[in-house]
């Protein structure tokens, strides 16, 4: 059991809360680690002089932010996972202020009552066209073929053309979503043990893949135009990399779009070497102009794969693969191993969407949510340096003075806004950057938004607390 004291002289408020907020802040310091056992209620409330009752209840608010789990015979545990942040943007506190502004979670711009306005719409079409007279059972209700109807994916095979991506509905499966594609392409395509070249700042997704798949990542260092090529010459001429994961169009944390030059480095060294490559085009619908994707000129050097999820709506969890054509029976069984197949009813409201405009209207309306909160953050943090793209949802937000990540994202906590900080990214851990990534999608109004947009820009204005300040 840890001997956590905590220090409450510098919170101000109820005790329990002074008490939660100081957990959350040596918890991001390291003062904490994941699994370390905290004093019982009663020995905290002694050596705090407060009452039991005032630890009980601290302790069930850190619970209620997902940073301990009680249990039942053993006691309070910091828990092992990060805690999953708002999926609504803000929590309130007592009172029905803005407490917890969640600039953590990176969802689409938000688009009003049109999205379930469609989405109404459309099942009631699905509905009238399930022909419940005909005596037999729907299809949508029926086993799927492994990598998705051929009708869905002639669909998908349209969508991918129109940025850059010439296929067929051959070489193109249906996914649950790009976690789930990712997931079966890496396990389609490498044994344990074996590695994975990404940049050194990537997508966490690929990071709790690679754990489960017990896959080594090795992070390539990064510049103004993405993946830095003499860096990625350097590994794949070790020799023990196969696969390259990238984002290369408003690249997740850091917004960087490979140039079309950089593309064809990377294309050309991949082929030299023989290493595939795995193209997370998750943003590129957003702009106005799409970059032709990597692999667009080369499909047959690796996967290319494209969510609806960020562009369209998170909770259809469809994705398309396009995929060398003799790999697609593998990656149809894995799936199948896996998951069967996506949902029908999820792909067919998707496909619905693509083929009647609902999905461009819907992208259309989320780009310019986009650009509204990004002229807002950019107003508001105007003096501040920072990497963004106007129709994108997050910034990378560059700390001046004596900040580091962890005690700006721990001052921003105490003032009520999540970021995160580049450990969330790292592959290797050591060389992170000075910077946090700033959601502005998540947030329901632009109001709440301004609102924590604005408790940054104090942060930033002033130094850390314990700064040697020069007189």
């Amino acid at each position: 059991m840890t001997s956590w004291i905590p220090e409450l002289k510098e919170w101000s408020g109820p005790r329990y809360r002074a008490i939660a907020d100081a957990l959350a802040r040596d918890l991001a310091h390291g003062r904490l680690a994941p699994g370390d056992r905290l004093p019982t209620h009663r020995e905290l409330a002694r050596a705090l002089g407060l009452t039991i009752g005032t630890v009980t209840r601290a302790y069930g608010e850190a619970e209620r932010r997902g940073l301990v789990q009680g249990e039942v015979g053993r006691g309070t545990f910091i828990r092992h996972a990060v805690p999953a942040p708002d999926p609504f943007g803000l929590r309130v506190r007592e009172g029905g202020d803005p407490g917890s502004i969640d600039l953590a979670i990176n969802l689409p711009a938000p688009v009003g009552p049109q999205l379930s306005e469609a989405l109404a719409a459309t099942l009631r079409q699905v509905a009238d066209d399930l022909a419940p007279d005909t005596g037999r059972e729907p299809d949508l209700t029926a086993y799927q073929p492994r990598g998705g109807v051929r009708a869905h994916r002639a669909i998908g095979a349209r969508w991918l053309q129109r940025f850059g991506v010439e296929t067929d509905p051959d070489a193109l499966l249906v996914f649950p979503g790009a976690q789930q594609a990712i997931l079966i392409a890496l396990a389609s395509t490498l044994q344990p043990g074996e590695t994975v070249l990404t940049e050194q700042l990537t997508y966490p997704g690929l990071k709790a893949a690679a754990r489960l798949l017990h896959l080594n990542l090795h992070g390539l260092a990064l510049d103004a135009e993405g993946i830095v090529p003499a860096a990625f010459e350097r590994a794949c001429a070790e020799g023990n990399a196969r696969l390259l994961y990238t984002v290369p169009t408003l690249q997740n944390p850091t917004c960087v779009t490979q140039s079309p030059a950089r593309r064809a480095e990377i294309a050309a060294i991949a082929e030299r070497h023989g290493v595939l490559i795995l193209e997370d085009d998750v943003h590129g619908p957003l702009l106005d102009s799409p970059v032709r994707p990597l692999l667009g000129a080369r499909p047959d050097l690796g996967f290319y794969l494209m969510t609806l999820s960020k562009t369209v709506a998170p909770g259809l969890r469809i994705a398309f693969l396009r995929a060398p054509r003799e790999r697609c029976e593998m990656l149809a069984s894995n799936l199948w191993a896996s998951t069967f197949s996506a949902g029908p009813l999820l792909a067919e409201v998707s496909c619905r969407w693509i083929e009647d405009g609902t999905a461009d209207r819907l992208l259309r309306a989320r780009r310019d949510e986009a650009r509204r909160r990004h002229d807002l953050a950019r107003d508001i943090l105007r003096d501040a340096e920072f990497n963004a793209h106007p129709s994108g949802y997050h910034l990378w937000l560059q700390l001046p003075g004596s900040w580091r990540a962890e005690q700006f994202a721990a001052e921003s906590a105490r003032l009520g806004v999540s970021v995160n900080t580049p450990a969330t990214f790292a592959v290797e851990r050591g060389h992170e950057p000075r910077a946090v990534r700033v959601c502005l999608g998540a947030p329901a109004t632009l109001d709440y938004l301004r609102t924590g947009l604005l408790r940054l820009r104090a942060l930033l204005d002033r130094e850390p607390h314990g700064a040697a300040e020069v007189v």
